[in-house]
């Protein structure tokens, strides 16, 4: 008796068919039965936590992830355009094939080959800026030694408050905006994708 796996398959055109800067962004909503929740986006944890079957143990529940056969610990390692499909199994008979490590589900990555032909040059080219959406207003080291002086009168002399705002003292009364200083608009980067084909020899 032949049992079949309850497969979802992504191939290249729609995963490179959305700006996406990592691979496990891409799935999100494109497959169902798979919760994709976006990461922090902090520049190297921008990866996306995937769940096949939910979350069914006090342990890792990470989906056993294979690429091109060989065991891979994360997807992000992979350049989108070099995949060819991505097959997620879903079912208990995907364990039966890979052992325990496929209780959380397993998820298939085929690398693209080489191809009889002229060579290809494929370009996604796309503009974009990342900000901050919403950035809290803080007050300047001159209002903040203001109110202070509210409830500790003398702490912060008018020497200080002067200093505080005209930034003479830029060590000993510092007056910088973090904020300003730490998020800056990022651009998005365009991507040139080039293959080169493979000959066969006849025989």
């Amino acid at each position: 008796q032949r049992q079949m796996c309850i497969r979802d398959r992504l191939d290249s055109k729609e995963l490179t068919s959305r700006p996406i800067s990592n691979v496990s962004s891409g799935l999100q909503g494109m497959m169902p039965g798979v919760t994709v929740t976006s990461g922090q986006g902090r520049p190297g944890q921008d990866g996306s936590t995937i769940r096949i079957r939910g979350v069914g143990t006090l342990n890792s529940a990470s989906p056993y992830i294979l690429i091109d056969g060989i065991e891979s610990g994360s997807m992000n390692d992979i350049d989108p355009n070099d995949i060819e499909s991505i097959s997620v199994l879903k079912d208990a008979s995907s364990a039966a094939i890979y052992g325990s490590k496929a209780s959380n589900g397993v998820i298939l990555i085929t690398t693209k080959r080489g191809k009889t032909g002229a060579p290809r040059i494929s370009y996604n080219g796309y503009v974009g800026a990342s900000k901050a959406t919403s950035m809290i207003d803080r007050v300047s080291s001159a209002d903040y030694a203001r109110l202070w002086n509210r409830f500790e009168p003398g702490r912060y002399s008018d020497e200080d408050i002067r200093m505080f705002e005209d930034g003479s003292d830029p060590y000993g009364h510092p007056n910088t905006d973090w904020n300003d200083e730490a998020y800056r608009t990022g651009l998005l980067l365009s991507l040139i994708h080039i293959s080169e084909p493979t000959r066969q020899a006849e025989i």
